[in-house]
């Protein structure tokens, strides 16, 4: 019979699946009866298995559950359970076969209230990566609600901004005596690249400031590559100026490693008076500074270790003195020369 806990106003369904395990789930519904309806409709489910065979269905829970426990190694672990965290208020309870088209277009309309696109589509990879693993590894008979469904990555943001921008920035960030460490990080994104996951899990064993590089192994960049960061006078100042501070990590308060720098980093934003600047755009400000001042997108990959030129390539707008030569190779004969000196 449905049962009701002291922390929620759904009634709760208690029964034994066809593996012999206790089930206990949401009925998602306040009406007793539309509860006890529930209840012995997956009972009957679990009769029609044990009797005919049928396929067993999985819950929201367990596929979650065991999908974690299977992926440990993965390098996104971290990742993937804060959105599979965003998943579980939408779909916990259910069995994956009862997911309609509609109630995922509901959780898609819901979560574009609170986030970016870019963080829906992750949630969606995660859950569709966790049902296709499932598939694949345990055969298990799902269908993928999920696959056909996730929106169209959105096209890449380069949002950058000035030297004397930067200036400012830096500078509202020494103001801040909360986050001593904010203006050397910002100073090592502007002038190395480094994204702000790299900065916050940088260790002294991967700085060598006598060849002013910094070394990073597959574990510790998004590529997965191993690479050396070089480093010029203000990226090595801002590492010096860090010099003591903690016996590990780079960047550190209070003793501790940081975990993230994105609410002092807002407002040190708010106090230079800039607008629409995250983190990474830090990165994006190095690379367009890069490329105004002539250096080829060949190095420009090299130093923000792009797996592909494409990516770099986004940057290709900021040099229009190289299209303007290229250009200028086709002015022949050159209607400014005299007649005289054309022969």
């Amino acid at each position: 019979m449905p049962y009701k806990k002291s922390d929620s106003p759904y009634w709760y369904a208690s029964y034994v699946d066809a593996r012999g395990k206790r089930i206990r789930r949401s009925t998602g519904t306040t009406d007793r009866r539309e509860a006890a309806a529930l209840e012995g409709k997956w009972r009957a489910e679990v009769h029609q298995q044990k009797k005919w065979g049928a396929s067993p269905r999985y819950t929201f829970e367990e596929l979650i559950s065991k999908y974690l426990a299977a992926t440990t190694s993965k390098k996104s672990t971290e990742r993937d359970a804060y959105a599979i965290q965003a998943l579980r208020p939408y779909f916990a309870g259910l069995a994956i076969a009862d997911i309609t088209g509609e109630q995922v277009a509901d959780y898609k309309q819901a979560r574009l209230q609170e986030v970016a696109v870019g963080t829906l589509i992750k949630e969606m990879i995660t859950f569709s990566a966790a049902i296709n693993h499932a598939k694949k590894e345990w055969d298990w008979r799902l269908p993928n609600p999920i696959a056909g469904r996730i929106p169209a990555q959105p096209k890449g943001r380069i949002r950058w901004i000035t030297p004397d921008q930067a200036a400012r920035l830096v500078d509202a960030a020494r103001q801040n005596k909360r986050a001593p460490h904010l203006a050397d990080m910002m100073l090592l994104a502007l002038h190395a690249g480094l994204r702000h996951r790299e900065l916050l899990n940088l260790t002294w064993n991967r700085v060598d400031l006598e060849q002013h590089l910094i070394y990073l192994d597959a574990d510790d960049q998004k590529n997965e590559d191993v690479s050396a960061v070089p480093l010029n006078r203000i990226a090595t100042a801002a590492l010096r100026a860090r010099c003591g501070i903690h016996k590990t990590h780079v960047f550190s308060y209070q003793g501790k490693p940081i975990f993230s720098a994105k609410k002092s980093f807002r407002s040190a934003c708010r106090a230079a008076g800039i607008d629409d600047f995250t983190p990474h755009d830090l990165r994006h400000t190095c690379a367009s500074w890069m490329v105004q001042r002539g250096v080829p997108l060949t190095a420009v990959k090299e130093v923000l270790r792009h797996k592909s030129i494409q990516t770099t390539l986004r940057y290709a707008h900021l040099a229009p003195e190289n299209a303007r030569a290229a250009v200028a190779a086709l002015d022949w004969p050159n209607p400014e020369q005299p007649e005289s000196k054309r022969a």
